[in-house]
Order: C-alpha cells, then sequence, then structure tokens
C-alpha cells in the first residue's frame, strides 16, 4: 500500500489520523550509510491518552503495519 499525504487513516485502536507529511529520517545514516521514510500525521479526534491535533511520526514500516486507509480524498 502506497502512503499518501491529506489522506485519512485509522489505527488499529480506532482512532483516526491525517497523513500530513512523508520525510527523510538520517538517525542510524552515519553507521547504515542509507536514509528512511517516515510518516508525520497528525491525531483528528481526542483519543484516551492525547487529544486531537497532537502530531506524531513513524517509519512507513510500522505506519503500514498498524493503519489501513478510511477514506480517500478527491483529486
Amino acid at each position: 500500500m502506497e502512503i499518501k499525504v491529506g489522506e485519512i487513516y485509522k489505527h488499529s485502536s480506532g482512532t483516526t489520523y491525517r497523513v500530513d507529511e512523508l520525510l527523510l529520517s538520517a538517525d542510524g545514516y552515519e553507521q547504515s550509510g542509507s536514509l528512511s521514510e517516515v510518516v508525520v500525521y497528525t491525531q483528528l479526534e481526542d483519543g484516551k491518552v492525547m487529544p486531537a491535533g497532537t502530531r506524531y511520526t513513524r517509519s512507513t514500516n510500522n505506519f503500514l503495519e498498524n493503519f489501513v486507509l478510511l477514506e480517500q480524498t478527491k483529486d
């Protein structure tokens, strides 16, 4: 599955999030010589722990394991 900026995704817990950006992370670059992609996303509703508007990052692999596309916006 391709992660799309601006789309709404649902976490396995049921909370919804909007993907804001896809960025490159330099964590570990000095050791591996490679960059990894991370997802920047925003919580859209108040959750059990954090309020709506909280922003997060995850690796793309971890994001794909825990989220599903909820709705697709029209271009």
